[in-house]
């Protein structure tokens, strides 16, 4: 029997994004026990992602331009449609026309083939974003949604972070576009969270639920293929590692945000604090085209490197061939691990290394609170350079916050609660 087909959605990309493979890859492994799956990736990544499709056997298409995709329901698009299709034909673009054209008919073919559509992406309505990106990120969220709804079918969430919802015709949209689900998956901590009491106050009238992000469920690779790799990197497996994924999300925060605009330089004082006695691995997880620091781990990773004044036990991980499976197997090596990326310390917590996350969202809480009763955290909004420096050396120091046993009974425990939101949402539609 031909197995049905499910389509998702909102993914970007995945070369060259750990956060994107940690979300999408074991959710694929689990769908396609049932079913096909489809990915819809942005058509900026589509050619780079081809070889990483081929290796990992999935089956990609372009998203559609959110403007000619929304003409199909609103007027006011078409006619905004109608005006850049014409500009972009004036200005000799008729091929980028016929491209949205070709990447909006694969799309709905697609999507009329699916049983349904999953948006897989790991956070939405981000308000406190800059007021363009904000309402364009709301705009090409409404895509699959509304496609879904034109040529009905079931459309689906799965497990996310959401908000904060800044600005109250900003709220009014979000609870618009969430009330027309079933339900609510929220990416949340033990009970009522932080992330699960924002959505909240949205008074939802669908049911909400709380469930962990489904990376914790990525499999990593083998530890001796770790081992042999971080050899071949001139790293010691006999001397104390510490690792480090510097975020381009903190660097590229408002000013006013203390140590957002100052997390280059605590990044620099963290390795001169380390670098003495532990080798210190810088290990980038949103690779992009290495260019800019502010949408690019690996630039910034680059730019601390460059501006260390001692280079001595200093190692950069920027093989961008690296899975993610690969990279959790690497971060299982670590002994201690600063990381301000949301799924680097969802690897950390997989493979029960001590983390203090360098958090900019209340998603970063939610996540620690599932597995520790007690955990540092660093408030890139609140601290300053040196109260988060502090704070990451006392929790290194003393690690008594950090029970490795508890850590891996609960991880086994979240893994059981996270099949149960898969089955939730697919139960009725496989």
């Amino acid at each position: 029997m031909k197995k049905k087909q499910i389509l998702l959605t909102d993914i970007v990309t995945l070369s060259r994004n750990y956060g994107s493979q940690a979300i999408t890859l074991p959710l694929v492994e689990e769908l396609s026990k049932n079913a096909h799956c489809v990915l819809a990736l942005s058509p900026k990544f589509l050619v780079q992602n081809r070889q990483f499709a081929r290796n990992n056997r999935l089956n990609i298409i372009a998203e559609p331009n959110t403007i000619t995709a929304l003409s199909l329901v609103s007027v006011w698009f078409k006619m905004l449609n109608f005006i850049r299709n014409f500009y972009l034909r004036l200005s000799g673009r008729r091929q980028t026309l016929d491209e949205e054209k070709k990447h909006l008919s694969i799309f709905i073919k697609n999507l009329k083939q699916s049983e349904f559509a999953i948006d897989a992406c790991g956070i939405e309505f981000v308000g406190n974003t800059s007021l363009v990106k904000k309402w364009l990120q709301l705009l090409k969220t409404a895509v699959g949604q509304t496609l879904s709804a034109k040529f009905h079918k079931p459309y689906f969430k799965y497990t996310k972070s959401y908000g904060p919802f800044h600005g109250l015709f900003y709220r009014f949209i979000v609870k618009k576009l969430l009330t027309k689900l079933p339900f609510i998956l929220i990416r949340a901590g033990r009970g009522e969270s932080a992330n699960f009491q924002e959505v909240k106050k949205l008074n939802l009238s669908q049911p909400i639920y709380s469930f962990a992000d489904i990376s914790i469920m990525l499999r990593p690779a083998p530890a001796a293929w770790a081992k042999k790799y971080l050899q071949t990197q001139k790293i010691s497996l006999k001397k104390p590692i510490i690792g480090l994924s510097p975020s381009a999300v903190i660097r590229a925060l408002p000013s006013e945000w203390a140590s957002g605009k100052n997390h280059l330089n605590l990044c620099l004082k963290i390795i001169e604090f380390f670098q003495a006695e532990h080798q210190i691995v810088l290990l980038p997880h949103a690779l992009g085209e290495g260019q800019n620091p502010k949408t690019s781990d690996l630039a910034l990773v680059r730019e601390i490197y460059s501006q260390l004044k001692n280079r001595r036990n200093v190692f950069v991980l920027s093989d961008q061939t690296l899975t993610y499976a690969q990279v959790r197997a690497i971060i299982g090596l670590f002994n201690f691990y600063i990381c301000g990326r949301f799924h680097g310390v969802a690897s950390a917590l997989n493979r029960a290394v001590p983390v203090v996350p360098l958090a900019w969202h209340i998603k970063y809480d939610d996540l620690m609170a599932l597995f520790l009763a007690k955990y540092p955290l660093i408030n890139s909004r609140k601290l300053t350079v040196n109260q988060a420096l502090s704070k990451i050396k006392i929790s290194y120091q003393n690690q008594n916050w950090f029970n490795r046993d508890e850590v891996l009974k609960k991880k086994e425990a979240i893994i059981r609660e996270i099949k149960k939101s898969l089955k939730l949402m697919v139960s009725e539609e496989i």
